[in-house]
């Protein structure tokens, strides 16, 4: 947990890293610490630094080469059409951060359906932010019980208990 005077209300992590489907992105920590990692329940999507969030959303395409893409929903420009799919397959997407933790994100911290009308219309749950502080959003957070301990100064993830 690192707090930052500027934002005395707010929390903020270390990411070093991500990785996607066993692929760690090229991006220097420094992408992601030098303006800092904001966990935030009160914002839907994962918000990281364009260089990062082109990296991941190329990664991802590559992935989802045999899925049929979708026209982008609001600032989600990564969609796809998965109607007449029994089962749907996307590569794993995890964070690590510089005290070396991982937080694996589950298949709807990774995936979001944005249009109850289209239940089949699914789009990659993240964004690029340009020189901004970094996001993870409630979106990635669901899945696991996020604990505060702000005493110790640090932040942890229970996967799958929620």
């Amino acid at each position: 947990m690192i707090k930052k005077p500027q934002y005395p209300s707010f929390y903020f992590v270390e990411l070093a890293s991500i990785n996607i489907g066993g692929y760690v992105l090229p991006v220097p920590p420094s992408v992601f610490t030098s303006k800092g990692t904001l966990l935030d329940s009160g914002t839907t999507l994962t918000y990281i630094p364009t260089q990062a969030y082109n990296l991941l959303r190329d990664r991802f395409k590559f992935t989802m080469k045999g899925n049929k893409p979708a026209p982008p929903f609001q600032e989600l420009d990564t969609c796809y059409d998965f109607s007449g799919q029994s089962a749907i397959f996307i590569p794993g997407v995890s964070f690590k951060f510089s005290d070396g933790a991982v937080f694996k994100l589950d298949f709807f911290g990774i995936m979001m359906f944005p249009d109850a009308a289209q239940p089949a219309y699914g789009c990659l749950a993240f964004a690029a932010v340009d020189d901004d502080i970094s996001i993870i959003g409630n979106t990635q957070q669901r899945s696991a019980e996020v604990i505060y301990n702000v005493v110790s100064e640090k932040i942890g993830f229970v996967p799958f208990s929620c």
